[in-house]
């Protein structure tokens, strides 16, 4: 149902616009090609929008080709836009201080930190698993205990748990923890 009001969605937008007065066969040529490029260019979207767009006209475009209406699909010559370099979020260190300091707001006990600002104890097993294993947010809220193995420091992310599709072993710096998940106190890090 998403997926069908997203397919309508897209196509009213463009059959909203001044190129769908074109007759169809218009698509069909290099100059229907290029102006419908030009529409998906001047949509004030991303490239995973933009994408999306073409998908959507491509099926429409692709039921043209099939019930020959059309000879070929004008979006089969448009390229998927990507994302550049410079448009991905890098991925940003913290400091061995700031992390401390982190563990200590987690853990409720930094000095001159007010009430309101401290974060609950329990979520000091979370900054410790992100900063040390560099486990993802989303990650964890999958995780289990029984995926933690406080003995080689390494967290076990099961297949369907993480971004990709692939399980894997998370190591961190071998750090003394109390075995007790409900006990956990800041890692003393060797």
């Amino acid at each position: 149902e998403d997926s069908a009001r997203d397919t309508r969605n897209r196509l009213k937008r463009f059959l909203s616009s001044k190129l769908s007065l074109q007759p169809l066969g218009f698509f069909a040529t290099d100059a229907g090609t290029k102006a419908l490029e030009k529409w998906l260019d001047a949509l004030p979207v991303g490239p995973t929008t933009f994408n999306n767009y073409r998908r959507h006209l491509s099926i429409f475009f692709g039921w043209a080709v099939k019930n020959s209406k059309l000879p070929r699909n004008p979006c089969a010559q448009i390229e998927e836009r990507r994302k550049k370099r410079s448009e991905e979020q890098e991925a940003e260190i913290i400091a061995p201080a700031e992390f401390r300091s982190l563990l200590l707001v987690a853990r409720g006990s930094l000095a001159g930190v007010s009430e309101d600002e401290r974060w609950s104890p329990g979520l000091l097993a979370g900054v410790a698993l992100q900063g040390f294993c560099g486990i993802r947010a989303k990650e964890m809220t999958r995780l289990e205990w029984k995926a933690v193995d406080f003995e080689e420091g390494q967290v076990l992310v099961s297949k369907g748990q993480g971004k990709t599709r692939k399980g894997r072993l998370m190591r961190s710096v071998r750090c003394a923890w109390p075995t007790t998940p409900s006990r956990l106190k800041p890692p003393r890090c060797k």
